[in-house]
């Protein structure tokens, strides 16, 4: 027998589908190699400035040859949350990491459950 969904799961998941249609945004970035494409993603996914060195790149980064040669070679979607009040969900999941590379983000199910608004 099938059983039915509980209303307040149902309602989770009839606000999920609004704020990923009605509520998010979708931003393509692109330019030259170089240009600082993935730094500036890492830094306004995770709201620590690069220091230099493609410290907030390096946080966006898949694959192995991506940290080895400086260079992110995927394309990729990354979510950004907004409260009701346009201050961006804080990612990280322990802020007093920012300056080490222990820094973790947390997942994109995390940020969108907790955002109001969304940009991928």
């Amino acid at each position: 027998t099938m059983t039915s969904s509980s209303p307040r799961v149902e309602a989770a998941e009839d606000d999920f589908s609004v704020k990923m249609s009605v509520k998010h945004i979708r931003v393509a970035v692109i330019g030259n190699v170089d240009a600082g494409k993935s730094t500036l993603i890492g830094t306004l996914k995770s709201g620590i400035l690069d220091n230099g060195r493609g410290q907030s790149r390096l946080l966006i980064t898949k694959h192995k040859h991506e940290i080895d040669t400086g260079r992110t070679s995927t394309m990729t979607t990354h979510l950004i949350g907004y409260d009701e009040d346009g201050s961006v969900i804080q990612t990280l999941t322990n802020p007093n990491l920012a300056a080490t590379a222990r820094v973790q983000l947390k997942s994109d199910a995390d940020i969108a459950a907790e955002a109001d608004n969304l940009v991928s």
